[in-house]
């Protein structure tokens, strides 16, 4: 009875066959896009659950005998990331680059390797407050705009405040100075500019129309990125020689003043556009 069942157990596994389909075997990042990921852990206070699909997404690739994946798109925002590694370069397929908000104090400068292939890069929100910006981003934006968008904090030139305090000081009391003060710097231009290895701001621009002033100050001479001035109808007399060292300045208006002689030194003035004085 025994041999029986068993050859009937036997009879009915081989007529009813078996299940020969198998999982199809996982498939795994390309090997420098893993190094890059395991890199961008070991060198962050993440772990591998916190690189969700919502953060990256990948493309499958099918080189014949093998497939792989490849990251596209990163969107990394708002993670407390500290730094991205090097090997950043190696994402060749990575054409948008999300690293907003962020603790980042600086960038790689391999992300040059695959800046041009970026439709893509946001880095607003950071701590990228050195001057060492790779290239490929400082030829693409201004260094200004660039510092704009990071929590920096950037301080004024002290030679250019002082010039304003020279204003206040020639021209007006001091009961005046601290609203003078206000509504002077409401009146000037100034940009973010990268100085040896600071960041600083710098006046570019002066608009001081009908204030009253009657002298300009000697320290003029040390706005040297200073590009405008407009300082119609007031009661200056003198436009100091010193003007000429200012070589960046393109336009000055300074008509309806009690002018009465153009300083020779204006002629140095190589990139000037406009001169109105009378």
């Amino acid at each position: 009875m025994n041999k029986f069942l068993n050859l009937l157990f036997i009879i009915l596994f081989y007529s009813c066959g078996t299940d020969n389909t198998t999982n199809p075997s996982s498939i795994d990042y390309y090997s420098d896009d893993q190094q890059f990921l395991d890199e961008l852990i070991e060198l962050n206070d993440i772990t591998e659950d916190d690189l969700t699909d919502d953060r990256i997404t990948k493309v499958e690739v099918d080189s014949g005998s093998v497939s792989y994946y490849r990251v596209e798109k990163l969107y990394l925002e708002n993670m407390g990331l500290d730094s991205i590694p090097p090997s950043i370069s190696e994402l060749e397929n990575l054409n948008v680059l999300i690293l907003t908000d962020n603790n980042l104090h600086f960038l790689t400068e391999s992300i040059c390797d695959i800046y041009n292939g970026l439709d893509s890069l946001e880095v607003s929100n950071n701590d990228i407050c050195t001057p060492s910006v790779p290239d490929c981003i400082i030829n693409s934006m201004t260094i200004s705009v660039f510092y704009e968008n990071q929590q920096c904090v950037i301080i004024p030139d002290e030679e250019d405040l002082d010039f304003i305090e020279d204003l206040i000081s020639e021209n007006w009391n001091d009961t005046a100075a601290t609203e003078l003060i206000t509504e002077l710097n409401n009146l000037t231009t100034w940009e973010t500019f990268t100085e040896g290895d600071k960041i600083t701001s710098r006046i570019t621009e002066i608009r001081y129309d009908n204030k009253g002033i009657m002298s300009i100050p000697i320290s003029l001479e040390d706005l040297d990125s200073l590009e405008r001035i407009e300082l119609q109808e007031n009661q200056i007399e003198v436009i100091p020689n010193i003007i000429g060292n200012l070589s960046r300045l393109k336009y000055i208006t300074i008509q309806k003043n009690n002018i009465t002689s153009i300083p020779a030194r204006i002629g140095e003035l190589k990139k000037l556009e406009k001169f109105k004085i009378y």
